[in-house]
């Protein structure tokens, strides 16, 4: 069955896509937006948003033990779990149906369904009855999205062996949970967890956790890790599990040695793959690489004529914001703009306690590209602001080209660094120099105000620490 000529069919509703078909309708395009499951994809529904929903609820169940020290004492809070996650249910909800009214108001036409590529202009739709209708559209954007990865010996088939839309789909924490990955989602969800009273123990392969961020970054977590009871195994090999009873034995190896650990539940954070199978490739010429990414240059083009791609399937970073903005970018090529997905610097975030946020390059990255650095770093123990709050621990580091004084990178780890970062991105892909943050007034008493005395650092100027 024949259906509707479009401009451009947007298949996947995640942060990109639904970002492409609001941009796209806006350039006057006819525009069709299809999901086969939950209009604002994984992010929404179950990643970004109620994750971070999770982490503030956790927080506020220990609040009572920052006031305690500052002299305010109350009763320990009581956790009513299943509201907690009404609570972020009702929030994902409100989100979507805004997304929904966002794109059917600016025209785009939305069909709930799986898609598959024909060959010219002709997508297969199937419905959840198995209803199909071939539509036709001059362009197409592939914006499916990434999944979990699943590996051997964890099969996702026992309900007890989570991935994360399963950890956020709990109706009460685990009683003891071990995360195979040490990585983003990993240490989020085990800061979680440990906060709602559950025992947790990470795993991880390599000799740090967040591997690949610099050390310095990642030792006021480590640090917070311990605090909270959270056990963590580097260089440690996740060999598989067996039952006892109501108890998973999770079985590891340590140093060569075979440890076990009893738990209830085993969530895997290992990577993600993107959704590439099942969209029919090889109809209009196409073949993903050997992970499963679709490629693309500048211009969101695969290759393919009117085929476009963005997000989670192009590969790495894989980031709502990067999605979102080659969201706007590509419906902007298929109208006719100049346009160019050409950033500088795209952020990135870990929401644990103390936060990690970076942008641009590291001191490695950028020695390794023939620069040479000079880096400020200011602690926000110095920081009367960060007194104020209680959150002394961490820090910013700025780095520049010792010549140009260029900002090349902004690291941090603290709190609310996910807010501050923006800031740091902004300088980097305008060309800041130091005296350009440096010279910038910056209100008081704020955590932003760090970010000035870092740049004041790399300069010898520093104001309020003392130089080394």
């Amino acid at each position: 069955m024949s259906g509707s000529k479009y401009d451009v069919a947007i298949l996947g509703s995640g942060p990109g896509g639904y970002v492409a078909a609001i941009r796209a309708a806006h350039n006057g395009l006819k525009t069709l937006l299809v999901e086969r499951a939950d209009i604002g994809g994984v992010c929404l529904n179950w990643g970004c948003i109620p994750s971070k929903a999770m982490i503030h609820a956790g927080h506020l169940a220990h609040v009572h033990e920052q006031a305690a020290e500052i002299g305010i004492s109350y009763e320990a809070p009581k956790v009513d779990y299943p509201k907690v996650y009404g609570w972020q249910r009702e929030i994902v909800g409100r989100l979507t149906k805004g997304i929904e009214r966002l794109v059917s108001g600016r025209g785009a036409d939305i069909r709930m369904a799986d898609a598959r590529l024909l060959g010219g202009s002709r997508v297969e739709l199937c419905d959840a009855d198995g209803k199909k209708e071939v539509v036709e559209a001059k362009n197409v954007i592939l914006a499916g999205g990434s999944r979990p990865v699943e590996i051997p010996g964890f099969s996702y088939s026992d309900e007890r062996i989570w991935d994360s839309t399963r950890a956020l789909g709990a109706q009460s924490p685990p009683k003891a949970i071990v995360i195979i990955g040490g990585g983003v989602i990993g240490l989020e969800l085990g800061q979680v967890f440990a906060g709602f009273g559950s025992e947790v123990t990470v795993i991880e392969m390599m000799d740090q956790v967040l591997p690949g961020m610099p050390r310095d970054l990642i030792q006021p977590l480590t640090r917070r890790l311990r605090e909270q009871g959270i056990k963590v195994l580097t260089k440690a090999k996740a060999l598989g599990y067996e039952e006892s009873g109501d108890a998973l034995m999770m079985k590891v190896e340590v140093a060569g040695k075979e440890e076990t650990i009893p738990c209830s539940n085993i969530l895997v954070t290992v990577g993600r793959r993107p959704n590439s199978e099942g969209l029919n490739l090889e109809a209009v010429g196409l073949k993903a690489d050997k992970r499963g990414f679709v490629p693309v240059n500048e211009r969101l083009e695969t290759g393919a004529p009117g085929i476009y791609a963005i997000g989670d399937i192009t590969g790495g970073p894989l980031l709502a914001h990067r999605a979102s903005k080659m969201g706007e970018v590509c419906a902007d090529v298929i109208a006719g703009k100049a346009a160019a997905f050409d950033a500088v610097a795209v952020p990135s975030v870990v929401y644990t306690s103390p936060e990690i946020a970076m942008s641009g390059l590291t001191e490695e990255e950028a020695r390794e590209e023939g620069y040479k650095v000079i880096s400020g770093k200011f602690p926000f123990a110095a920081c009367g602001r960060a007194m104020t709050m209680q959150e002394t621990r961490g820090f910013i580091k700025v780095i520049a080209d010792s010549e140009s004084q260029a900002i090349l990178g902004v690291q941090a780890v603290g709190a609310n660094v996910s807010e501050l970062i923006a800031e740091g991105t902004l300088a980097v892909e305008m060309g800041a120099v130091l005296h350009d943050v440096a010279g910038t007034v910056h209100p008081h008493p704020t955590l932003s105000e760090a970010l000035m005395e870092a740049a004041l650092v790399a300069l010898g100027e520093a104001i309020h620490i003392l130089p080394r």
